[in-house]
């Protein structure tokens, strides 16, 4: 297949555990199916069309604002459809295909480069265990996930949930389900949830459940809404169109964990979601947000509290703590406060860059 080919035109590299020893693991990542896990994949497809078939029927039937559960992006909608036909070398190739729908030709040797420094500052509990199957590739998206691990760790946060029984864990726009197959394995209790359109559930459903294929995993559909509810270890999948049926339910979340899903959001999906998510999060819950600074004010309009993150400069971009209430031990500004410091940076950094063009005489 053309798409399949190019992994090896761009020179693109494979994730693999060796990375942090300079090994590149290529193209042999993309290992066939066993039978069952083809059969499992088969088969969460064919839920996944029918979710996607009956959307618009349910959101009428359900009164439910069409407008914020805009269709996908036509470079998703086109892979969706590859996948739809599930082939062994669509599917073993599935986290290149992903990794093609938004960032062809961002994978290589400065990729890996960025990716080996990254693990390397790990410390020896936080290494990452790629699959080295499913078409791993090393991208902004690889960085950013490990980015995420540094800032959970760094932050604290991580090692709370680690010692904390079985947290419940809520990823939005989890991608082909790197960064939760990468948490999973840190948090082998936690009760994860991925919240997707339902053509991007094809990816992270089919990757999450071919790699933890023991784990209690669960798709919801408006037929099955009570496994809402399921506590066991494992993965569950929402459709966003489904999400105020997860917020009606009530359980609590531990973490929420947001990035560039937030940041393309529309004004009124961002709000719907922002009440949604303050409604879900545990009394000592957080949301951590990386990359969304287009988001920023929609949020601090349902979470009253923010902690920027500092440290160096990520792949994945500024990264904030939001939260209903100060909880301990982060450094919380209220966000009207931090809304007001960046509009106010950014008009000293307009004026200061005006002042220099009108002394370049260029303005």
């Amino acid at each position: 297949m053309a798409w399949t080919r190019e992994l090896e035109v761009e020179g693109n590299v494979a994730a693999g555990a060796a990375a942090r020893d300079g090994e590149d693991v290529g193209a042999r990542s993309g290992a066939r199916l066993s039978p069952a896990a083809h059969d499992r994949a088969l088969e969460l497809r064919d839920q996944l069309a029918a979710l996607v078939a009956g959307r618009r029927a349910f959101l009428q039937r359900s009164g439910r604002d069409a407008s914020l559960y805009p269709p996908p992006t036509d470079g998703l909608r086109l892979a969706y459809h590859t996948v739809m036909q599930g082939e062994q070398d669509v599917l073993r190739h599935l986290g290149l295909l992903h990794h093609l729908i938004g960032e062809p030709g961002g994978a290589g040797p400065a990729a890996a480069g960025k990716y080996r420094d990254a693990v390397r500052r790990l410390p020896d509990a936080l290494q990452p265990q790629p699959p080295g199957r499913l078409g791993e590739v090393v991208d902004r998206d690889a960085l950013a996930s490990l980015e995420t691990l540094d800032l959970l760790a760094g932050c604290g946060r991580l090692w709370e949930l680690r010692h904390g029984g079985r947290p419940r864990v809520l990823e939005i726009g989890p991608g082909h389900g790197r960064l939760a197959a990468h948490l999973k394995r840190l948090l082998p209790g936690a009760r994860y949830f991925c919240l997707d359109r339902p053509e991007g559930l094809l990816f992270s459903s089919i990757y999450l459940t071919t790699l933890f294929e023991d784990e209690d995993n669960v798709l919801i559909t408006p037929d099955n809404l009570h496994l809402l509810g399921t506590d066991a270890p494992g993965f569950t999948f929402l459709p966003d169109y489904l999400f105020d049926d997860c917020r009606e339910q009530g359980k609590p979340f531990d973490l929420i964990l947001a990035g560039d899903a937030l940041a393309a959001m529309t004004a009124p999906r961002l709000r719907h979601f922002g009440a949604g998510i303050r409604r879900l999060l545990a009394p000592e819950g957080i949301l951590l947000e990386r990359g969304a600074d287009a988001a920023v004010e929609g949020l601090a309009e349902h979470l009253p509290f923010c902690a920027p993150l500092g440290g160096v400069r990520r792949a994945c971009g500024a990264a904030r703590l939001w939260a209903p209430r100060p909880v301990v031990p982060y450094d919380w500004l209220p966000s009207h406060e931090y809304v007001w410091r960046r509009r106010s940076l950014s008009r000293l950094l307009r004026d200061a860059a005006v002042r220099l063009l009108r002394r370049l005489g260029l303005l």
